[in-house]
């Protein structure tokens, strides 16, 4: 398994008190069955932006694992935890305020999704990191019973990428597959 690039010993102590687990959060997986997938995403005066947010898969035996964007919006985390809502009711007044002027995080089950509900039941097969030239995790690509699963961070934002616009969207933002693994 390839080490994690680090930019000082810290690094990778910081990681781990935040429970990133990094590429070994994407070894754990494989072998794993999906049984739900979610994603995490933001809700402002009624409008969801599904365009991004972040990943939550549950497997078959009851793991979850959470992708995210890292604090520094460009490095893929990947915890075991399930996402926990710190919004969620009852809300103080001034939480209530906050959350009718700004919007809120909100989990949305994504499994009967066209693109996704194949994927449940499947196991996944593989699990690659996704890099920049620089070797920063940046996402996770997912072989599961013959098809993908590409979640990505650019810019704050998860992104899951088609497969079909891989490559054209990985071109575009500068990343590759890790085949060290």
């Amino acid at each position: 398994m390839s080490a994690e690039p680090e930019d000082d010993e810290g690094d990778a102590l910081r990681r781990w008190a935040e429970g990133d687990l990094g590429t070994c959060g994407l070894a754990a997986m494989v072998g794993a069955t999906i049984a739900r997938i979610e994603r995490i995403h933001y809700v402002y005066q009624g409008e969801t932006n599904t365009d991004t947010g972040d990943l939550q898969l549950t497997m078959h035996d009851g793991r979850v694992y959470w992708l995210r964007g890292a604090g520094n919006g460009e490095t893929l985390q990947v915890r075991q935890a399930r996402w926990e809502d710190p919004f969620a009711p009852p809300l103080s007044p001034e939480n209530a305020e906050f959350v009718r002027l700004s919007g809120k995080h909100t989990l949305f089950h994504v499994s009967e999704q066209e693109r996704l509900k194949p994927l449940i039941g499947q196991v996944i097969h593989a699990a690659l990191p996704v890099r920049d030239e620089h070797g920063v995790l940046r996402g996770a690509h997912l072989l599961v019973n013959g098809q993908t699963l590409t979640f990505v961070i650019d810019c704050d934002d998860g992104w899951l990428l088609e497969e079909e616009r891989m490559s054209e969207e990985f071109a575009a933002i500068g990343l590759h597959l890790d085949h060290t693994l």
